[in-house]
């Protein structure tokens, strides 16, 4: 999948009001497919959004988005293990039962 297709959803997470970055997040989640790097990368950085709601969405869309065993997609997901907020703490334990090998 070309990022090009997913341009309007990616500028959503650009977006100042976090109801709008979500529903980029959720958008890219439903479509893009498993694997492609970039969207994978441009969804990671969403883990560092000052929004919770938005850092826990970006971990429910990252097991959908980043193959399994993603090294680098495991790092950034466990540093969420330490996320003052309990709910993006237990959205990470989630993707990472989903995204690091067994």
């Amino acid at each position: 999948v070309l990022i090009c297709a997913f341009s309007p959803a990616i500028a959503c997470l650009e977006n100042r009001d976090c109801d709008i970055r979500l529903n980029g997040i959720g958008l890219i989640a439903d479509f893009a497919e498993q694997g492609d790097e970039a969207v994978a990368t441009t969804v990671r950085a969403c883990l560092e959004d000052g929004v919770a709601r938005v850092r826990a969405a970006a971990l429910e869309a990252l097991p959908r988005l980043a193959r399994r065993g993603d090294t680098a997609t495991i790092a950034l997901v466990a540093a969420r293990l330490e996320d003052h907020e309990t709910g993006v703490r237990a959205s990470a334990v989630e993707a990472l039962t989903q995204i690091a090998e067994e």
